[in-house]
């Protein structure tokens, strides 16, 4: 500890001692305010909205806003829905199969466009010097 902090800490120390319902009275004061910009206390309803878009993510103007506006009015939106699978066991043969038939019959949905999973990305390999390009789980291996 250097000369110059050692007094404020011991100043600092001795207020909180001296004072804890003063520091506790500031804190609850903190507190309530920061709730007071989240809460609405009269109707208890949140004053918070979420945005899951990406336009918040983007700059209000410029070239990346103009882009992202050119790609969803082409492509007709922007709406994701992520699903995950948890599973201590993921990667066994039996599990590979259930996630194959999923990913079919999620990609099967009316109003679904394009589903990336395990099951559908694409391999690149070589096979007798040419380039073959298959579905990663084209054969689900027997001891993955």
């Amino acid at each position: 500890m250097t000369r110059t902090t050692e007094p404020v800490r011991t100043r600092l120390n001795a207020f909180t001692s001296r004072y804890p319902w003063l520091i506790l009275l500031a804190a609850v004061g903190l507190a309530l305010l920061g709730g007071s910009r989240l809460l609405d206390f009269s109707s208890g309803e949140l004053k918070i909205e979420i945005d899951s878009s990406l336009v918040g993510l983007l700059p209000t103007s410029g070239k990346a806003l103009a882009t992202y506006e050119q790609v969803r009015d082409r492509f007709g939106g922007d709406d994701i829905l992520l699903v995950a699978w948890f599973s201590d066991a993921l990667f066994t043969a039996d599990k590979l199969r259930q996630l194959k038939r999923l990913t079919r019959r999620i990609e099967r949905l009316d109003g679904v466009r394009r589903v990336d999973s395990l099951a559908s990305a694409l391999r690149v390999s070589e096979e007798d010097g040419a380039v073959r390009i298959d579905r990663f789980l084209h054969r689900i291996p027997t001891d993955p």
